[in-house]
């Protein structure tokens, strides 16, 4: 068992705790508003696309981060990527990108998707005695060539009424886009949703000032586009 990927997803999500909550929090209102936006058109969020609201999801993250004052202090930059992609970045050079989780239609896999072996973060754990990225000037895990070439991601799917965000983690996967191939290797949850604060908040308490600012409601489904 490559231990590794683990490691560093476990890593990071330790490193930009705060960062990733809020995060986390955006990706609920982003969710959510994908299927209120569109909700004229399709009155049951299972009929909207996936591909509808991946891009829906994605303008709304990128948009919610360009309305927000610079933070030079921000552990995770966000931009735009390729196909309007949502890409994060760290100072060790880390390059994560926000995407459904491989998935086709609601409760049905079209692509069968490798996951961790049960008892893989609970193993790590237990030996990490490994230095790991934090307080390093250069990456210690470097993803193309811990375990083969893999892409970090943010995942997220939808709750089973296909309108609200059930969950999100940090996964190493490999092959994200094709069917036969498509394996995680590694994955950790989200830290749990920083609410919004106001103004007066953030200026009386520092260790609310970061990248990403705050709070809403919902999030998951599929479809063969990236998001």
């Amino acid at each position: 068992m490559n231990l590794q990927p683990q490691l560093l997803v476990d890593s990071l999500v330790r490193e930009h705790e705060s960062a990733l909550a809020r995060l986390h929090a955006d990706l609920h209102e982003a969710v959510l508003e994908s299927a209120t936006r569109w909700a004229d058109r399709f009155t049951d969020p299972a009929d909207l696309g996936g591909q509808t609201r991946c891009v829906t999801v994605r303008q709304t993250l990128l948009h919610m981060d360009e309305c927000r004052p610079t933070d030079s202090g921000a552990s995770l930059i966000m931009s735009t990527g390729p196909g309007m992609s949502v890409v994060l970045r760290d100072r060790h050079g880390h390059r994560v990108r926000v995407r459904k989780y491989p998935t086709d239609n609601f409760g049905t896999r079209l692509r069968v998707v490798m996951t961790p072996p049960p008892g893989q973060r609970e193993t790590a754990a237990e030996g990490q005695q490994l230095v790991l990225d934090e307080g390093q000037e250069h990456p210690v895990f470097d993803p193309a060539t811990t375990a083969g070439k893999f892409d970090l991601f943010i995942l997220w799917w939808l709750d089973s009424e296909q309108l609200g965000l059930a969950g999100a983690e940090l996964a190493a996967v490999v092959e994200i886009d094709d069917a036969k191939m498509v394996r995680i290797l590694a994955s950790c949850p989200l830290p749990a949703p920083t609410p919004r604060t106001s103004t007066t908040d953030t200026e009386t308490d520092p260790l609310l000032v970061d990248d990403f600012d705050e709070f809403d409601e919902d999030g998951e489904q599929t479809g063969d586009a990236p998001a």
